[in-house]
Formats: C-alpha cells, structure tokens, sequence
C-alpha cells in the first residue's frame, strides 16, 4: 500500500515499482483495487494523428484492427476509418500483379487465399 501511495496512476506504479503492483494484483483479498483507489483512471482520448500513428505498425486493415483495437475503433466512432484506410490503400498501391499472382499460387483454394489480412489479396482486390 504504502508503494502504490506514491503514484497517481496504475501505468505510473506498474513503471515504478513492478514488483508491489504485481503482488497486489495476485492478492486474493482486493489489494489491488484498495491500493489503486486513490488513483486516477485515464482513458486515452484518441486523435486521428494517434490512430494515424498506431496504423504504421501495421501492413494490413485487418492486422491494424485486431492488434490495435482501441484505436480501431476509435477511428471508427470518430469518423477517420475511411481516411486511415488510405494509408493502406496507398501500401496495397505498390504491389505488382505478379506479386499477387505468385501469392495466390502457394494456395490450393480460393478462400484460403482470400482471407481476411492477406495483404497480396487485398492488393489484388484494390485493382479490380
């Protein structure tokens, strides 16, 4: 208790003393929420540079979104998906059809190769 009164933040203890946050999480007696109740609770409130920033780890929609979900869906409430998803359309923009040809070859099926995250069938698909 006396560790977590030192900070102001969860992410602050977890940084600062590792050890004390862990030990009160795995506390069966609600160390955890008695030693945090003094602290504030902060909700990222998303911009579209941040969603902007957090696609960039990213080469495909559908990696950014399961990987990413928050800002995901940050972008989506707010209204930016669709010019977030430019950025992607513009990666998908320099793959070559040959590219797209010899991916789709290592497939025995075409729904294999059409999944959700292939980056080469999502090329493809941007050119039809």
């Amino acid at each position: 208790m006396a560790s977590a009164k030192r900070y102001t933040t969860k992410m602050n203890w977890h940084n600062g003393d590792y050890l004390a946050y862990k030990a009160a999480q795995k506390n069966e007696d609600d160390w955890f929420e008695k030693c945090t109740s003094h602290m504030d609770a902060i909700n990222t409130i998303w911009t579209p540079k941040m969603c902007m920033v957090s696609t960039q780890n990213f080469s495909t929609h559908h990696e950014w979104r399961t990987k990413a979900p928050k800002s995901y869906s940050a972008a989506l409430s707010n209204g930016w998906h669709d010019i977030i998803l430019q950025y992607f359309n513009c990666q998908l923009d320099t793959v070559t059809i040959d590219e797209c040809i010899h991916d789709a070859a290592s497939y025995d099926r075409w729904q294999e190769w059409a999944k959700p995250g292939n980056f080469f069938y999502q090329a493809a698909k941007l050119r039809r």
